[in-house]
Parts: C-alpha cells; sequence; structure tokens
C-alpha cells in the first residue's frame, strides 16, 4: 500500500505529543512550578497546531486516489488525536489543585475535541461506523466531571438515583453505563461501570457515612434557599 509519505515526513502531532505526554504530564515535572505564562501561551497555541495538523491531513491525502490509501492516513491521524486526549484525560486528574492548569487542561481537551469532530465531519466515509455515531461525532469527546468523591461513593449515589427514578435508565446496568464514562475522582480518570456497580452492591460503612454527610450538607444548603424567598 503506497501512500505517498516521505520518509522524512515530519510528525504532524509533535507539539501536542511533547505538551501532553511530557511537558504537562504529572509524572514528569512539578506542576506548581510552571509559570502561569507560560499555560497561557499554551492556550493561545492550541488553535493554531490543530489546524497545523489538519493541514498536514490534507496535504498527505490529496492526490490520493485510492480509497485504501486514503483510509490508512485519516485513521492513523484520528486514533493519534484520541489516543493523546486520552492520556489528556489522565493528566487532567491531577490538576485539580491549580487553577491555570484546570483551565489549561480543558482548553486541551476541547481541542483534540473538536479536532476530533473536524476529521470525522470531513472524513466521514473514510472512518469506522462505530467511530461516526451520532452524528459523527469524536468517541473521546467526554468532558469529564470531576467528583470530590471516592469511585465507591460515586457508586452510592447514582445506584440510590437510579432506585429513586432519577436516572432514566432501563436497569442499574444500563445507568452506571451511562454515568461512567463522564465521570473521574481525583484517584482515577476513569471510572468502569462494572466496578461501580460492584461495589455499589457491597457498600462499606464509612463509604455510606460519608455519603450521608454529604447529603446532608445538600439538605441544609437546600432548607436555605427557602429561608431566602
Amino acid at each position: 500500500m503506497n501512500t505517498n509519505l516521505s520518509p522524512v515526513q515530519a510528525y504532524p502531532f509533535a507539539w501536542l505529543d511533547e505538551l501532553i505526554e511530557v511537558t504537562l504530564h504529572p509524572a514528569y515535572l512539578q506542576l506548581k512550578a510552571i509559570a502561569p505564562k507560560h499555560l497561557e501561551e499554551i492556550c493561545g497555541q492550541l488553535t493554531a497546531e490543530t489546524r497545523e495538523i489538519e493541514y498536514s491531513l490534507k496535504a498527505q491525502t490529496f492526490g490520493l486516489t485510492n480509497k485504501a490509501d486514503i483510509q490508512a492516513v485519516v485513521e492513523q491521524y484520528y486514533y493519534a488525536a484520541r489516543e493523546l486526549r486520552r492520556q489528556a484525560v489522565k493528566n487532567a486528574a491531577a490538576y485539580t489543585h491549580n487553577a491555570l492548569l484546570v483551565k489549561t487542561g480543558k482548553a486541551i481537551l476541547t481541542a483534540l475535541d473538536e479536532l476530533g469532530q473536524r476529521i470525522s465531519l470531513r472524513y466521514q466515509s473514510y472512518l469506522p461506523p462505530e467511530t461516526l455515531t451520532p452524528p459523527a461525532s469524536f468517541p473521546a469527546m467526554l468532558y469529564k466531571l470531576l467528583i470530590k468523591l471516592s469511585g465507591d461513593q460515586i457508586g452510592i449515589v447514582a445506584k440510590a438515583a437510579y432506585q429513586a427514578g432519577l436516572i432514566p435508565a432501563k436497569s442499574l446496568r444500563e445507568a452506571f453505563r451511562l454515568l461512567a464514562p463522564h465521570l473521574s475522582t481525583e484517584r482515577k480518570a476513569e471510572l468502569s461501570p462494572e466496578s461501580m456497580r460492584s461495589n455499589s452492591g457491597r457498600a462499606e460503612k464509612p463509604d455510606l457515612d460519608i455519603v450521608l454527610g454529604h447529603l446532608d450538607k445538600l439538605t441544609d444548603i437546600i432548607q436555605g434557599y427557602y429561608r431566602r424567598r
């Protein structure tokens, strides 16, 4: 298969890869030591870098007539963006105590989401059907909500919410499947539906106490709304 790629073709994701895998990777640096100006520069450069990646993709597919050749190039870009986003999600879980890092992490995720979506829309006939649902969306385009509970405690709340009829799912299993991709904790960037379901079925007293304590706080706050009327 000939994709007309030069042996010295520059890696189009080089800047993003270095940023996500090294510069802002929690394992390789002291996150608190990053200068605010540097983070602002990163946010300002994201759009230009993702546009350059798009131009590179267009250049590499321009002139190709064999669908299999075009598909190989498009999939390479698409899955490279998706893999970088997965690492960016993990990185973001470590940014919870630095507001500028949180902002930068969200900007990176947004830039990758938009890049993936644009690739999906422009080259949808060259991507597998499962990457285009619905409609032509980037499967990794999931905005994570960081919850200051453990995975076990989230499972308890989710199970109770389902049983109270607050989650419109056909089963508890489906409720966890719908929620898990969008939730993370301070220790886990990814939650699995299976772990949420199994842990909620054998809840331990300390976790129940913590959840009830938070619910008491919520009740007090909501009751306060009545007093302000």
